[in-house]
């Protein structure tokens, strides 16, 4: 078996030319290097790729190809070593597709972007209703007061359908205060993230997908969660922030929103499969999942010595004389047959043999003086009474 160690060729140089088959909409190679990524089981690197490739380049509101990332999470979650045989590898290389064939879109998160306040707080507090401003006070409790003006403003925003503004003034937040920690954890699948400021971005939202209850936005918001984190880490937490953007654009009146995929190619199942078969051939990988057979469970035979064999049915066959069943009294015995049980049993029996062997002699006689238990006899004891218990001192 080789791998790319094999050949001198690095992760970092795959991801590279990956990324580049990708820039160039090179669809022969895109195909060929996702291959090479799951037959070298590098598919945690691959699915890393994709999103952080979807995340920059290709963010768009597209079902399908959401549905297909959290699909190949899934596949990735099971650990499947032979993945290059399933047919669960053309998931990849469908996903691969998809993001080829989807159109370039302008990143919405501006990395340094900062803007100033609009809105004096206290003019636009009066302005929201009462479901905006309970979910203000809801937010609230999640950030530093020096924030809550920040948020205030960006409901009023929400709730005016001011998606230009609101886009600047989630960039400004996100750039101001990504690096300050929650008062207060929110609930996220890490635990190492539960006061990450980036994550009440989904709290917010989450207070309007319960508000509208809709199919459509809890699907979304279900697949971009998890998408966002997924081998969620500090140095690529920023890279999925377009994610955020994206979901909150789904709460906008925006009739003239497209969606960003043409078909251009189809995957050929049988290009795929010969791509896989000569990658087979070349890394000497094995061509079919070898079945484990089930051993059966290997049980230790005790052997008896000869002795303690003869021994044994001479117990047995003293139990059966007797006609009685001594497991009736006998205490509760873990392992009956056991050694020590054994032992103890057939030294009681040596006893009682022993016993019926020896001959039993007549009494001892005692010769003493027959005076000596007269008193006795004779009831001349003298009893003290305790009111004379001074007489005795």
């Amino acid at each position: 078996m080789k791998s790319w160690t094999d050949i001198n060729v690095s992760k970092k140089t795959m991801t590279e030319n990956l990324k580049i088959s990708f820039f160039n909409q090179d669809f022969q190679n895109i195909q060929i290097y996702i291959c090479e990524f799951i037959v070298n089981k590098q598919t945690d690197l691959l699915l890393e790729t994709l999103i952080e490739l979807y995340c920059d380049y290709y963010s768009s509101l597209n079902q399908k190809t959401l549905t297909k990332l959290n699909t190949c999470i899934d596949i990735v979650k099971n650990k499947n070593k032979n993945l290059y045989l399933s047919e669960d590898r053309l998931v990849f290389t469908d996903l691969g597709n998809d993001l080829n064939n989807l159109i370039k879109t302008q990143n919405l998160y501006k990395k340094k972007y900062e803007t100033k306040m609009l809105y004096d707080p206290s003019i636009i507090i009066n302005k929201l209703n009462k479901i905006n401003y309970n979910i203000w006070n809801e937010i609230k409790l999640y950030l530093p007061n020096e924030h809550h003006k920040y948020f205030l403003e960006l409901i009023y925003l929400l709730s005016s359908n001011n998606k230009e503004q609101f886009n600047n003034l989630l960039n400004t937040i996100i750039n101001k205060f990504s690096k300050t920690k929650l008062i207060k954890n929110v609930e996220t699948i890490n635990q190492n993230f539960n006061d990450c400021y980036i994550l009440v971005f989904f709290e917010l939202f989450k207070k309007y997908k319960n508000l509208f209850n809709d199919f459509k936005i809890n699907n979304y918001y279900d697949l971009y969660f998890n998408i966002f984190n997924y081998k969620l880490k500090k140095s690529n937490i920023n890279n999925r922030l377009p994610l955020i953007f994206l979901l909150f654009d789904l709460l906008f009146a925006d009739k003239s929103r497209i969606t960003y995929y043409g078909n251009k190619n189809k995957v050929d199942t049988n290009y795929i499969n010969q791509i896989y078969n000569k990658l087979i051939d070349f890394y000497e990988l094995p061509k079919e999942i070898k079945k484990k057979e089930r051993k059966k469970p290997w049980k230790k035979e005790i052997k008896e010595e000869p002795n303690e064999i003869n021994e044994n049915k001479k117990v047995d066959q003293n139990q059966e004389d007797k006609g009685e069943d001594y497991l009736d009294y006998l205490y509760t015995i873990i392992n009956f047959n056991n050694k020590e049980h054994r032992r103890k049993q057939n030294k009681v029996e040596y006893n009682k043999n022993s016993m019926k062997r020896s001959k039993i002699k007549k009494p001892i006689d005692i010769n003493g003086d027959e005076k000596i238990f007269s008193s006795y006899t004779n009831n001349d004891i003298d009893i003290i009474k305790l009111n004379d218990r001074l007489k005795y001192r």
